[in-house]
């Protein structure tokens, strides 16, 4: 439903003042595109492409820092539906002696899709008529796991990541498709914009 998308980006729109406040020397935000499929590998043909932004916050910022990303994004699988998720993700970070750095999180929030297709259903009069794209609500759940590399710069730092995603949809098709499972890789980057101390 519609307004549960509107709910959920108000939900984000109170709860990211409080975010920002918390964290105010540095602020971290992302973009990441790549391809979502639906099996349990994540493929790149045939392409059904996905767009993130999102911002991070670091509760403990250590040699395993806590982390969290707020993200809202946007993907396509043909001939099936479009979706625009809404969730957060919460792990941990691993920062190695190289530099490279190691996250795990786990994923939860919300999804609405809408058909890709026109669908027709049997009025009254024996007729078929098209139906209002409306749209459907589903919860999200899932695991993610994410490698970066960060770049430092005096005002603004670039991180490139490579993110794989796996998340379950629930529900998708009572009768016989309760769970439908995704997975997603997308490459992106942090860019954090580096704010003096007071």
């Amino acid at each position: 439903m519609l307004k549960h998308i509107i709910a959920s980006i108000l939900w984000l729109g109170l709860f990211f003042p409080l975010v920002l406040k918390a964290q105010t020397t540095n602020h971290t935000f992302l973009v990441s595109a790549g391809n979502n499929s639906v099996a349990l590998i994540p493929t790149t043909k045939p392409l059904h492409p996905s767009f993130q932004v999102g911002y991070e916050k670091v509760w403990k910022d250590k040699k395993f820092s806590l982390v969290q990303n707020f993200r809202m994004g946007y993907y396509y699988q043909r001939l099936v539906h479009h979706a625009v998720p809404i969730y957060t993700q919460i792990g941990y970070r691993y920062k190695t002696n190289i530099g490279l750095q190691i996250a795990a999180y786990l994923d939860a929030g919300y999804l609405h899709t809408f058909s890709a297709i026109d669908i027709y259903k049997l009025n009254s009069n024996g007729e078929y008529e098209q139906t209002a794209r409306a749209g459907r609500a589903h919860a999200m759940f899932g695991i993610s796991s994410i490698l970066s590399y960060p770049i430092k710069g005096n005002k603004i730092s670039f991180t490139p990541f490579v993110h794989y995603q796996f998340f379950m949809i629930t529900p998708f098709v009572n009768s016989y498709v309760p769970l439908l499972p995704n997975t997603s890789l997308n490459i992106g980057t942090y860019f954090t914009i580096n704010r003096p101390a007071k």
